[in-house]
Formats: C-alpha cells, sequence, structure tokens
C-alpha cells in the first residue's frame, strides 16, 4: 500500500510513502508507472489508506474497462526461435548466475523486526521517539 507524497526536489523523483517501503517490487512498479526514480518513506498502513480515502475522496473517479486482447490464431503464431548460444564467460555478471541465499530464512522474526527498525532510525525516517510512542501505544491495545 503505497500514495505519493510529493516530487523530489529537483523534481526529478517522486517521493512515496509506502507501508511497507521494503517490498521491492511495490517500489520498481511505482517507478515503471511514473517513469521516475521514487524515494521512499515508511507510512503506517492505516496512515496511507486514510490519505488516499481523503485525496481521492474528492475527485470524481470510474473504473475503466478495457476490450480484452484478440487471441491469437495458431497458423499466426511466430516460429520458433532457435535458444541463443552460451554467452561468453566474461559477459555473464556471477551475481545473477551464483544462488541467492535469503538472509531473512536465516533470522528470527524478532532480529529481523530489529534490523528493520534500526534501519529505518538510520535513515532518518522514524525517530526513536515514535518508535517508543508506537510500542506504548500497542502495549496499551494489549492491555
Amino acid at each position: 500500500m503505497m500514495i505519493p507524497v510529493a516530487h523530489g526536489p529537483s523534481g526529478q523523483s517522486l517521493r512515496v510513502a509506502f507501508a511497507n517501503p521494503l517490498d521491492e517490487e511495490a517500489v520498481v512498479a511505482v517507478e515503471a508507472a511514473a517513469e521516475l526514480p521514487v524515494e521512499c518513506s515508511v507510512a503506517v498502513a492505516t496512515d496511507v489508506l486514510d490519505a488516499i480515502n481523503r485525496e481521492y475522496r474528492r475527485r470524481e473517479t470510474k473504473v475503466v474497462f478495457r476490450p480484452a486482447p484478440k487471441p491469437v490464431e495458431a497458423n499466426r503464431l511466430p516460429l520458433p526461435v532457435e535458444p541463443p548460444s552460451e554467452p561468453a564467460p566474461e559477459l555473464v555478471d556471477a551475481s545473477i548466475t551464483a544462488p541467492a541465499r535469503r538472509l531473512d530464512g536465516e533470522a528470527s522474526l524478532e532480529l529481523r523486526h530489529e534490523a528493520l527498525l534500526l534501519a529505518l532510525i538510520e535513515r532518518g525516517l522514524v525517530t526513536r521517539a515514535d518508535y517508543l510512542e508506537a510500542l506504548k501505544r500497542l502495549l496499551g491495545r494489549e492491555g
């Protein structure tokens, strides 16, 4: 869940508040749609939803249906293409061909949350005071 906030200072980027700024797929999709690099900030999911409702309630919106693409006839399918030859070894990036290692599977949920909080604080997206206030609210809900 996300909502655009503003253009960057130079106008060459878009600032977007994400409920999950670590969702790379969402960030890439927004960059592709906006045709601009995205500066991510974090927001509570309910705040993002409230902002969406507030901003888009003022405007008249309507659903636009697109016609389904016409099916391709079997006799008009392109001819099969030969598979590419092996690329030269020096052109293959080792980071692409190396097996991926997921760090998040090796860490406990508590450690992953602590790492996320640390990253947000270090980037200045969340202050320790913001964190403590949110923690107090959550602890109040449990009691």
